[in-house]
């Protein structure tokens, strides 16, 4: 189970704020716990658990009223992760944190889900309460509006420096998704 803490902290620290994501982590493994039984095993246990925390992040929203993600962000200023990146991780870094900051609640689960967390198109499906074409026919918008956004974006968005990241997991943890992210849009496509 402990390998999934990572995920969970990276899945609510983004969409619900360094307040609120422990908390929302918590629910989830009380919730899971409560609810194993029903864990059958015709799909995978983290479709199943991000199932759970898809329902938890929406009961969340409802209860805060919110329509937009709102990303915390913390500062890494002085950090220093050797992690090989085969991009130009000081200009690309910063434009898909602003970029993903502007997609909507559900462009940036769809790219996130697929990107970072790198779950089957079906397994987002159930999550998200979708067909699966469906499911990859959005995601597939959602890489271009994120795309179209970071085109759109100068090489070093206002506000936004190389060394912030989300807060939550660790920096190693943080900088490996976001690696996977770009990898995943693909170097020929990136802005």
């Amino acid at each position: 189970m402990a390998r999934y803490i990572d995920r969970l902290d990276a899945y609510f620290y983004p969409r619900a704020g360094e307040r609120d994501g422990p908390e929302l982590r918590q629910e989830t493994l009380v919730r899971l716990l409560g609810s194993i039984h029903r864990f059958r095993g015709d799909s995978a246990f983290s479709t199943f658990l991000f199932g759970i925390a898809n329902n938890v992040l929406r009961e969340h929203y409802r209860r805060k009223q919110s329509g937009r993600v709102e990303a915390q962000w913390c500062s890494l200023d002085g950090v220093h992760v050797d992690i090989p990146v085969a991009c130009d991780f000081d200009n690309d870094l910063p434009k898909l944190l602003a970029a993903l900051r502007r997609l909507s609640a559900e462009e940036y689960d769809l790219v996130i889900m697929r990107g970072m967390d790198r779950l089957r198109f079906a397994e987002i499906a159930r999550i998200l309460g979708l067909h699966p074409s469906t499911a990859r026919r959005r995601h597939l918008a959602a890489r271009d509006q994120l795309l179209k956004l970071m085109q759109q974006l100068p090489k070093r968005p206002r506000g936004l420096s190389p060394s912030q990241t989300f807060s939550g997991p660790s920096i190693e943890t943080q900088l490996r998704w976001l690696r996977a992210l770009l990898h995943a849009l693909g170097p020929e496509r990136w802005p």
